[in-house]
């Protein structure tokens, strides 16, 4: 395991970001938290919807899993340097005299919060961190992280501070159950943006194009939702299913293709692992889907423990790697360090598989071989065999004869007194 481990350094110091995050958190919690009692009524319920929001983003990683130190440092950062930047943004405007609930709403949270929540996939973009940042889902999936930390903090701010059990009640039903997914919908805007900026765009003019463009259009889409609870419930729930609700769902669309291209760019690779004999066929075949690895995944685990089980996926992981890097140098996306990574992931690859190698031995005599259709060339065989019965015409003379006088017609024979009583010339050839 050591080469991958070498490749999986991602720039991510887990203690500090542990320490900062909890801080940063501690005092926003007790900066806005007015009544204990509600809080801790409403932490259980907010804990339970924000897990299965944090599963829903770890299904859409599947293929490409993102280290778990980088979606800890997304979500501390959206919890803490998000959420208590926010806050010091909001006192400094009281300070100035600028206490106007509707400019906040719709003007001050939308700058403020998604720029904040924005930093952190600018963050992601540099160093080490950048090789994690190579499909759209990577980065949709730390949007959704950062966008959940900041929501989560928000939540349980807003019903702690509601004064009664049925604010509470009613805070949770409408931040909870409609819009747990609301700050990161916004902010998968700015990591769209960021996306094309990084992945597709060729000039300068272009990827500040899409940079602000994806920015932009987080802060619009915060606005409108902020704006819509000053007309009240009937307002917002206009606005949640007119708006809100039919781009979520786009959103939710191009995030299952972008999931499902992952999946693809892996297979039109594994053919070409398989003749550099980093993986063996019968390998490639459950390596192809998801639904094949898990399954691989369980039968090792029975057969040869947990352990076996996590060596297997970190050679699963090191073929996904290969294949993306592989898959950005044929579509000429690759960054300059690609071919080194490349070489390194070629190692870990070799590596992880020889690790693995006895756990996938033991659980192949377990489970029936998996097939699956791999793109290979056609082979050209030459014309098909002739019919039973067919007899093949002979071959003419070689070389050809030249034809004598009067043979096929050729020369023309002029009919006959044409030359008069001396007759025709004498034929030369």
């Amino acid at each position: 395991m050591p080469a991958l481990r070498m490749t999986r350094k991602v720039g991510a110091p887990l203690a500090v970001l542990i320490v900062s995050g909890v801080a940063a958190g501690v005092l926003m919690l007790l900066a806005g938290v007015t009544n204990p009692y509600l809080f801790f009524f409403g932490l259980i319920p907010t804990l339970v919807v924000f897990s299965g929001a944090v599963l829903a983003y770890l299904w859409l990683d599947r293929w490409e899993p993102e280290p778990l130190r980088l979606l800890v440092f997304a979500f501390l950062w959206g919890a803490g340097v998000a959420a208590a930047g926010a806050l010091l943004v909001g006192l400094a405007f009281n300070i100035a005299g600028v206490t106007d609930e509707t400019f906040g709403m719709v003007a001050e949270a939308p700058v403020v919060e998604e720029s904040l929540k924005g930093l952190l996939l600018v963050v992601m973009l540099t160093g080490r961190r950048r090789a994690e940042m190579n499909t759209l889902t990577d980065f949709l999936v730390y949007a959704g992280f950062v966008g959940l930390g900041f929501a989560f903090v928000e939540d349980l701010l807003y019903l702690s501070s509601t004064g009664s059990l049925t604010g509470t009640i009613v805070t949770g039903v409408i931040r909870l159950l409609l819009g747990v997914f609301a700050h990161p919908f916004f902010t998968s805007a700015t990591a769209i943006g960021l996306y094309y900026a990084t992945n597709r765009a060729r000039t300068t003019g272009r990827k500040v194009l899409y940079g602000l463009g994806g920015y932009v259009g987080a802060m619009t889409l915060h606005g409108i939702w902020n704006s819509s609870t000053i007309f009240g419930l009937s307002g917002y729930l206009i606005v949640y299913g007119c708006v809100s609700v039919p781009l979520f769902v786009g959103l939710v669309v191009i995030a299952v293709h972008s999931r499902r291209s992952e999946g693809s760019r892996v297979n039109l690779q594994l053919p070409r692992m398989v003749g550099e004999r980093l993986i063996q066929a019968r390998e490639a075949a459950w390596l192809a889907s998801l639904q094949s690895r898990g399954a691989r995944f369980r039968i090792v685990k029975q057969v040869a423990g947990p352990r076996a089980a996590a060596q297997v996926r970190h050679f699963c992981d090191a073929v996904t790697e290969l294949a993306m890097v592989r898959d950005s140098i044929a579509r000429g996306q690759a960054r300059p360090d690609a071919f080194q990574r490349e070489f390194e992931l070629v190692g870990s690859v070799q590596l992880e598989r020889a690790a693995a190698l006895p756990a996938l031995v033991e659980a192949a005599r377990h489970v029936p071989e998996v097939t699956v259709q791999l793109y290979r060339p056609p082979v050209l065989t030459g014309p098909p065999a002739p019919p039973p019965g067919w007899n093949r015409p002979p071959a003419p003379a070689w070389p050809p004869q030249a034809p004598t006088p009067g043979q096929w017609g050729y020369p023309p024979q002029p009919p006959p007194g044409a030359w008069g009583p001396a007759g025709p010339p004498p034929y030369r050839s």
